[in-house]
This record gives structure tokens, C-alpha cells and sequence, in this order.
């Protein structure tokens, strides 16, 4: 994990959570979760722990938000016509 986020991983994970594909975006969330969750408590149930969840599905959240509202749909398939 150390050699992970010395290479910049994290900060590249960051960005994906505002990728135009949700799936990356879902991808890089969970990689963030077990790059950086270990090193904030080694509990899964900590209060520290779901702080930090939490934080990570907030910022997913706000990625699948922007990417609909700026690149006009978060789903690879492209925006869909109800």
C-alpha cells in the first residue's frame, strides 16, 4: 500500500471519482477505500473508518453528479431518453 500511494496512485484514484464513466468512478472509490481505509484504522467499524467512507461515497456521489450535469450522462452507454 505504501509503495501505491508514494507513487500517486491516491491522487489519481481522486481524479477518477469525476470521470465521465461510472464504472470507473465506482472502481476508483473502492481502490481509494483499500489503499487509504487500512492505514486510517485497522477496524472496519471504527468511527474514523466510516468517517472516511462516508467521505468517499460523498465525493463518489458529487462525480456522478458533475459528470451528468457537465458531460450529459455518468453511464457509458451515453445519456438515455425516457
Amino acid at each position: 500500500r505504501n509503495l501505491i500511494r508514494d507513487l500517486g496512485a491516491v491522487e489519481r484514484l481522486a481524479d477518477l471519482l469525476c470521470s465521465s464513466h461510472l464504472q470507473c468512478q465506482v472502481c476508483a472509490a473502492g481502490a481509494l477505500m483499500n489503499i487509504l481505509g487500512p492505514e486510517i484504522s485497522n477496524h472496519t467499524h471504527s468511527k474514523h473508518r466510516k468517517a472516511f467512507s462516508k467521505l468517499v461515497s460523498q465525493c463518489l456521489t458529487l462525480g456522478i453528479i458533475y459528470s451528468t450535469v457537465f458531460h450529459g450522462s455518468s453511464s457509458p452507454s451515453g445519456p438515455q431518453v425516457v
